[in-house]
């Protein structure tokens, strides 16, 4: 049996270091060592510059990496 996912929007925030306002969540531990915080597993999740953060219904984040941003989402216009 096979499935497919079904079309979804999602909310997301690119995130870059250099930038003045980081994405919910994002901390540096030292330098050049990012994470986000992710509720549902209680732990710290690497990032890199570039990376995507996904904020769920809950306010759960857990980043997504370019590349598969690039793969398996496009932009969505609410208009």
């Amino acid at each position: 049996m096979k499935f497919k996912s079904k079309p979804k929007v999602i909310t997301v925030e690119q995130f870059f270091p250099h930038e003045q306002r980081w994405p919910i969540n994002v901390i540096c531990l030292e330098k050049d060592e990012y994470k986000v915080w992710n509720e549902l597993h209680e732990s710290y999740i690497n990032i890199k510059p570039g990376d995507w953060i996904r904020v769920d219904y809950v306010d759960d984040t857990y980043p997504i990496a370019q590349e598969y941003m690039e793969e398996n989402y496009e932009p969505y216009d609410e208009s």
